[in-house]
């Protein structure tokens, strides 16, 4: 069991784009979080992930259902 406590002024952002006017991807997530770990260690971690070229993967795996006969 851990016990964590989020400081005040952690945040998040996530953005999302539009891919082939079909579906939405994210495209940036950001986050700054400040936080305790139990009583004796802090956190603080800053990340940014950015995504781009997204493109629609292509699969030539049929779906093939089987049935055993008894």
């Amino acid at each position: 069991m851990f016990l964590v406590r989020v400081a005040k002024g952690s945040r998040a952002a996530f953005e999302q784009t539009r891919v082939n006017d079909e579906v939405w991807l994210p495209s940036q997530v950001h986050a700054f979080v400040s936080a305790r770990l139990g009583l004796l260690k802090a956190l603080r971690i800053e990340q940014e992930v950015s995504y781009s070229n997204c493109r629609e993967s292509q699969t030539e795996s049929p779906i093939i259902s089987q049935m055993k006969a008894k």
